[in-house]
C-alpha cells in the first residue's frame, strides 16, 4: 500500500495492516501497538503500523506519525483492491478501492461529563492504577 503525505509519496508499506487514530481513539488499539497517547485536545491523527515487513529488501519508517490538521493522509492500494476497514468494533470489507483519504476533520465532539475526570488522571487510573 502506497502512503501519501500531502500528495507526496511517504513510502511503501507492507505488513498486516495501518492503525489511524483519533486522539480520543489512542488510548485503544493504537496503544496495544506502540502508538503514542495524545491528548484529546490536540486536533491531530496518528498512523501507526501494524507488523510492518522490514528487511534489506523492503523498508517503512517503523513509527508512529502524528499529523497535524491541515494535512492529508492517503492510502491506495498497490495490487489488492480490497480493503478491510475496522471502526472500534465494526470491520467491513470493501471491494475495488482507489484510494483512502484522512484529515482532521473541521467539526469537534463533544463528549458527555457528569463530573470531571481529567485525562491524565483517566490515564493513569486505567493503565498505571497504583
Amino acid at each position: 500500500m502506497d502512503v501519501m503525505i500531502n500528495e507526496s509519496h511517504f513510502e511503501r508499506f507492507r505488513g498486516d495492516g495501518l492503525c489511524m487514530s483519533t486522539p480520543s481513539g489512542t488510548t485503544a488499539y493504537n496503544k496495544s501497538l506502540g502508538g503514542a497517547l495524545m491528548h484529546p485536545s490536540v486536533k491531530a491523527m496518528q498512523l501507526t503500523e501494524m507488523a510492518s515487513i522490514n528487511n534489506r529488501v523492503y523498508r517503512t519508517i517503523g513509527s508512529p506519525l502524528v499529523f497535524p490538521e491541515h494535512h492529508q493522509v492517503k492510502l491506495k492500494p498497490v495490487n489488492d483492491k480490497d480493503f478491510q476497514i475496522s471502526v472500534d468494533h465494526l470491520s467491513i470489507l470493501h471491494r475495488d478501492v482507489r484510494e483512502i483519504i484522512y484529515e482532521v476533520a473541521d467539526v469537534e465532539i463533544q463528549f458527555a461529563r457528569f463530573r470531571s475526570f481529567p485525562f491524565w488522571k483517566r490515564v493513569h487510573d486505567s493503565f498505571i492504577e497504583d
